[in-house]
């Protein structure tokens, strides 16, 4: 399917809400700065040490830690009001830190009085025949090699940092028993733009493009408990940091996604019998035989099936011409898109398909219950994760 060219890789699931303030758009390659660089290599007596221990494996890491440590010094977040209880901690939490605390190390070494949580499922740590170099040395950093769901922290105060996580903030902030939340900080990537947008039930305090940070994932997201400590012109005042505001997105339809959709629909390769069968007790058993039922192209034998099973509403999709003003309760696609996929640029089928889930939802009705039946035997399409996109 050569149109699906025009369409960038992912867009639909990679695009941030927020908008320069400065109208600005396109490459900001020329406009990229070294200062973290320079800073990291000319002026922090802890670099040469985290460079032996091997904690940063390119450039853009530690732009990136540095990039979430400036946030935090600059508005003052880190520092020290009153002293900590005796058996209450307070915290610094990253969160997807990689495989070496690089981030957590960060700001051990440059704050006192936090204990450093690093929690990554692919962290570096000791075992029994073999030790990581930072271990022992760094006391306040704690190496967790675990989901963040699977670990419960509890703090007097925290700071929650997720740098590149793949995580929602509801999942990591579940995570931590914390007496007060100073700040959450993100600087999402990939597809978790749209998933690390809200905390505390509202938008960041301030979100800005940071262009010291040497990649295309450079916007950092920041919520604080204590409003009065917010303020933006600390941040952006320092160069390089360009604030952004927030634009509602906006669904827009596109010949490329309705060429899909026809694409989809035209597939008629009868699906195995057992299939068919399989599909049919499986609605028998999850909705009700009152409900219309809308079946993705032209399968017979599923629609004959599911009359057998004493569904009385049951409508063939075979084009959008059969959409008109109908709606449904549920959607079955016995394969339909599967096929599609053989035919289609496999590079551009995450932005094809999410278009398309968007769509189809558009044809159901506003009630509990409604849903989107896919059958197929693709990995990507088995995961849950990736329709959630």
């Amino acid at each position: 399917m050569t149109q699906a060219a025009v369409l960038d890789d992912d867009s639909w699931i990679s695009k941030s809400n927020w908008h320069r303030i400065d109208g600005m758009t396109g490459s900001d390659q020329d406009k990229l700065s070294l200062r973290y660089l320079d800073e990291f290599v000319g002026d922090l007596t802890c670099s040469a040490q985290m460079l032996a221990w091997g904690l940063f494996p390119d450039a853009k890491e530690v732009t990136e830690t540095m990039g979430v440590f400036n946030a935090i010094r600059k508005l003052g977040l880190h520092e020290k009001d009153t002293a900590t209880p005796d058996g209450m901690l307070d915290g610094i939490v990253v969160v997807g830190d990689g495989v070496t605390p690089r981030t957590a190390a960060m700001f051990a070494y440059r704050t006192k009085g936090w204990t450093c949580y690093s929690v990554d499922p692919i962290m570096k740590v000791s075992t029994d025949h073999d030790k990581v170099p930072w271990d022992g040395v760094l006391a306040n950093v704690v190496s967790v090699c675990d989901k963040i769901e699977n670990i419960r922290i509890r703090l007097r105060k925290a700071i929650v940092v997720l740098v590149h996580a793949h995580v929602t903030i509801e999942q990591a902030m579940c995570a931590i028993d914390a007496t007060e939340i100073i700040a959450v900080l993100t600087l999402p990537c990939c597809n978790w733009y749209g998933r690390q947008e809200q905390c505390f039930g509202r938008q960041p305090d301030l979100v800005y493009d940071d262009l010291s940070i040497l990649s295309v994932h450079r916007e950092v997201r920041l919520w604080m408990t204590r409003p009065g400590k917010l303020h933006a012109a600390k941040l952006v005042s320092l160069g390089g940091c360009v604030e952004k505001a927030y634009k509602p997105p906006v669904v827009k339809d596109s010949t490329v996604a309705s060429d899909f959709l026809a694409l989809v629909l035209q597939q008629s390769a009868p699906s195995a019998p057992s299939t068919v069968e399989h599909m049919a007790a499986f609605c028998a058993q999850h909705f009700q035989r009152d409900w219309r039922v809308g079946v993705i192209g032209r399968q017979d034998e599923l629609v004959h099936a599911l009359s057998r099973l004493g569904f009385t509403a049951i409508d063939s999709i075979e084009a959008e011409d059969d959409i008109s003003t109908l709606t449904w309760h549920v959607l079955l696609d016995c394969g339909n898109l599967h096929r599609a996929l053989n035919r289609t640029d496999k590079t551009k089928s995450g932005n094809l398909v999410g278009h398309l889930c968007q769509r189809w939802q558009t044809w159901l009705v506003d009630a509990p219950g409604a849903a989107v039946v896919i059958l197929s035997s693709r990995r990507m399409l088995r995961s849950r994760k990736f329709l959630n996109r």
